[in-house]
């Protein structure tokens, strides 16, 4: 009987290990697009535990009026030192690569002209919201002559594997 109830006792913190486990690495983050003008920001969380599944790992910003393949203006990865966050502010700096970005524009200036974006997104991880809930955000562009230009958003979190519409 005794160790029947240990194999039980095993059994169960297994599997409350496993479940614990499987619901802390979903993706998570959120996807934002400004009120007035055509620009969704994405940030995505990193997904394995050692990395710190609260650590950002890509910003991408685009133009969803573009055609398919078209779209995507910038993309700033953790992984190359272009991005971090505390909290739901992420910081992502810009490298001047004057030819690639020339013809390319957020809000009306060109990408080679800025120094650093900052996505601001009134969420807290000690207040959890679910997936697709709407909350306000603040994309701050900075240009490398000083001059800043704030821009109003609306974003969802986003949670994989949520079911919710």
């Amino acid at each position: 009987m005794l160790k029947f109830r240990i194999l039980k006792n095993r059994f169960f913190l297994s599997l409350l290990a496993v479940v614990s486990f499987s619901a802390q690495v979903r993706a998570d983050g959120f996807v934002c697009d400004a009120t007035h003008e055509s620009l969704r920001i994405q940030v995505y969380n990193r997904t394995h535990p050692r990395d710190g599944t609260r650590n950002v790992a890509v910003m991408v910003l685009s133009d969803p009026s573009k055609v398919r393949g078209e779209r995507t203006l910038m993309r700033f990865d953790a992984d190359n030192d272009e991005l971090s966050n505390h909290g739901a502010i992420y910081t992502a700096w810009v490298e001047p690569e004057i030819e690639t970005l020339l013809d390319r524009r957020v809000q009306g200036i060109q990408l080679g002209q800025l120094r650093e974006i900052v996505l601001r997104v009134d969420f807290s991880y000690r207040y959890p919201i679910g997936h697709k809930t709407l909350v306000p955000g603040v994309l701050e562009l900075y240009q490398l002559n000083g001059d800043q230009l704030w821009v109003d958003l609306d974003c969802r979190r986003y949670l994989k594997g949520s079911k919710k519409p």
